[in-house]
């Protein structure tokens, strides 16, 4: 993935997404496991990095 290729609002419209399913959804969804080394913290909230960066990729 290049440098540049996921904007802040495909980021912010995946997390929107993710919080709307909820997390199991989510990765149900898109077929991504659980994070095991990273997470994404935003508004003091953890998400699953590889799962938003994906995702976010395809907005």
């Amino acid at each position: 993935m290049a440098k540049g290729a996921i904007s802040r609002d495909d980021i912010l419209k995946t997390l929107e997404e993710y919080d709307d399913l909820g997390r199991d959804a989510f990765l149900d969804l898109y077929g991504y496991g659980e994070a095991s080394t990273y997470l994404l913290v935003h508004n003091g909230r953890e998400y699953d990095s590889k799962a938003i960066a994906g995702v976010a990729y395809k907005h």
